[in-house]
């Protein structure tokens, strides 16, 4: 379950780039530095759904849910990295 999870994260993170940058890449000059603040302050707190929903991945897989401890600081780790890479791809 948690491998399916990842692959379909990194599967949706290529996918939202790519569309995101053909549909407004040529907009993203225009942008004026309030928008992209309002922009920054939107899509940061939204990886936390993705967060809470592979910890809940990890407990209910019964082999996984003795390491939930662990789990939870990678889940950490995992979704900030995947959040600053998705950021940096299509806003800067």
């Amino acid at each position: 379950m948690i491998e399916t999870y990842i692959e379909w994260i990194f599967i949706i993170l290529i996918a939202y780039i790519t569309i995101f940058n053909i549909l407004t890449g040529h907009l993203q000059g225009k942008w004026s530095i309030a928008f992209k603040r309002k922009l920054k302050r939107i899509y940061f707190p939204l990886w936390i759904i993705p967060y809470f929903t592979y910890i809940y991945c990890v407990w209910a897989t019964s082999s996984t849910r003795p390491f939930l401890k662990q789990h939870i600081l990678f889940a950490a780790i995992f979704h900030s990295i995947m959040a600053v890479f998705g950021y940096r791809a299509t806003f800067h």
